[in-house]
């Protein structure tokens, strides 16, 4: 790809004949490397339906959105024979876009991915029945099993009862490398067999985000780290009601996590004493090199509100802690979003209030 984009006229005339799997990656390598004339064209020979652009921008870029621009204008006005163009919808948003997972060579790697979102049932009826539910869910789980290569999982916002948990876990044909999980409503029970998949005994990543775990009995989260000790890279337990005592549970399989890299829990509920054995357990893990936790309970007042000196003064104290120990490469304490402002606190050496608070 680089060799094609460093002769631009090259570039631009074999795109009517490129195959259309090398568009996204080439895409991605031509807006990071600021190829205006490359990149309008490539918008007017869009061959899928979708553009989700923002997804790619950290910022509003206006010379790299006047090239999108472009080649929108040359697809309405066809300038140019736009035989292969089938865009239908450009996407602006700056929020992650599956679409940009599922190529080969886009963050995922050669690896084949599935997304399950919003997963909804149409069928000609206005109404259907809990049966319905059931049949379509039925032949729903038929078809992943089928997927013989499935190697990333994201399960969103998405409705599984703890018998199609089961029955979807169960199905994995191979072992997954990573597993995303948001679900708003899952049962303990479900998460149970989770933990208890053969399938995600091999992860090298592993998000669960907005799950509650009141409920949940310790043991599953640990039989589930204990099994991945020796594979598990990432870690992400995000915005997860938990109690101290389901932190503390599960330490012990944590610290054997030799080959972390990453770990993250912001928003979630934890106290100074949690915070410190978590970070105690962490200290001996040599590979791991970014760390992001949340502010304990003991930097809020009773409504909520970030206490600014306790917030400054407390993770100074984790931090210094730490720092007996080993010197952390990446590591900060974040506060829960303002609800006003929608930024965060953060302490990584030094404070930064959020907009309302500085």
């Amino acid at each position: 790809m680089k060799s094609l984009l460093r002769h631009e006229a090259l570039a631009i005339s074999v795109l009517q004949q490129l195959p259309t799997e090398l568009f996204p990656s080439l895409f991605k390598e031509t807006f990071n490397s600021r190829h205006m004339k490359i990149l309008t064209v490539m918008v007017a020979v869009w061959p899928f339906s979708c553009l989700p652009v923002g997804a790619l921008m950290q910022d509003t870029d206006v010379v790299i959105l006047q090239a999108v621009l472009d080649g929108i204008d040359m697809l309405l006005k066809q300038q140019v024979h736009l035989r292969r163009s089938k865009l239908r919808v450009l996407d602006l948003r700056k929020v992650r876009h599956v679409f940009w997972d599922v190529w080969p060579g886009i963050e995922c790697g050669e690896s084949s991915t599935g997304t399950l979102t919003r997963i909804s049932i149409h069928t000609n009826k206005a109404i259907y029945t809990l049966e319905d539910v059931k049949k379509y869910t039925a032949r729903f789980i038929a078809q992943v099993s089928k997927l013989k290569c499935l190697q990333h999982l994201l399960i969103n916002d998405s409705y599984f009862s703890s018998e199609h948990m089961k029955k979807l876990f169960r199905c994995l044909k191979t072992p997954l490398e990573s597993l995303s999980i948001k679900l708003r409503k899952c049962s303990p029970l479900g998460l149970k067999h989770l933990s208890q998949c053969q399938g995600l005994f091999e992860l090298k990543h592993l998000n669960i985000f907005g799950v509650s775990l009141f409920n949940l009995c310790p043991t599953a989260l640990q039989v589930l780290l204990k099994s991945v000790v020796d594979t598990l890279q990432t870690l992400q337990i995000r915005h997860c009601c938990i109690r101290d005592s389901q932190h503390s549970a599960l330490l012990p399989a944590l610290s054997q996590c030799l080959q972390l890299t990453h770990v993250n829990f912001y928003d979630t509920v934890i106290s100074i004493s949690a915070l410190k054995d978590l970070l105690q357990c962490l200290a001996n893990l040599s590979k791991l090199t970014e760390e992001h936790n949340p502010a304990p309970l003991e930097c809020y007042d009773d409504q909520g509100h970030v206490l600014v000196n306790n917030f400054a003064n407390v993770c100074l104290d984790l931090l210094n802690t730490l720092r007996v120990k080993r010197q952390p490469k990446v590591i900060d304490f974040v506060t829960n979003i303002c609800r006003k402002c929608l930024q965060r606190c953060v302490f990584d050496g030094k404070t930064r209030l959020c907009s309302c608070l500085s």
